[in-house]
């Protein structure tokens, strides 16, 4: 065999090794403490809990007027065996905003979801509340077959794009401004 090749196997096995260790959290602000889907007659239903802790950078835009927006994005595919699980099939992709801001006046702090919205007087109790999802339908009863194994994927981030230009370009070189949990992954059977 050539250097090449050897170099290019030792570099798939390490990945194929070190994979599942993105899954751990190193001292990140969004972590999942639980997540599954549940069958609700024929359709599934997403549930999850995390918790969400901004930095002080982030309460102080906050405070000042800006507007955070998170994503919520949830991903179910199936292994391909052939790739050495590493280029999964996505069968099923489904992703949420939420909004967070301050009114000044008031000294209430809002999130919004779709066209709902919820006022609240502190940020803990509105952070609480952004981390728990309850129960959108994510996954149709033709998109599983029965008895096969398919992988979940659920993970929140701030969406940067949605912040102010000037805070954009803050945020490119800032890991205040980086706040993203990992992908959290578990197993579905229909």
């Amino acid at each position: 065999m050539k250097k090449n090749e050897i170099l290019l196997r030792i570099t798939f096995l390490l990945i194929y090794i070190l994979a599942p260790l993105g899954n751990l959290t190193f001292g990140q602000e969004i972590n999942v403490q639980e997540a599954e889907v549940k069958k609700v007659n024929e359709d599934y239903y997403l549930s999850a809990s995390l918790t969400i802790n901004l930095s002080g950078i982030l309460e102080e835009a906050l405070q000042k007027g800006v507007a955070l927006h998170f994503v919520l994005d949830f991903e179910l595919g199936s292994k391909r065996w052939y790739t050495f699980y590493l280029w999964n099939t996505n069968l099923v992709r489904y992703s949420q905003s939420y909004g967070l801001s301050f009114n000044a006046l008031t000294r209430n702090y809002r999130l919004t979801y779709g066209g709902l919205h919820q006022s609240f007087d502190n940020l803990q109790d509105a952070l609480a509340v952004l981390g728990k999802v309850g129960r959108p339908r994510v996954i149709g009863h033709y998109h599983l077959k029965e008895g096969k194994r398919y992988i979940a994927r659920l993970r929140m981030r701030l969406d940067k794009t949605r912040l102010p230009k000037p805070f954009q370009i803050n945020a490119i070189g800032s890991s205040d401004w980086n706040l993203d949990s990992n992908w959290f992954s578990w197993n579905v059977v229909k």
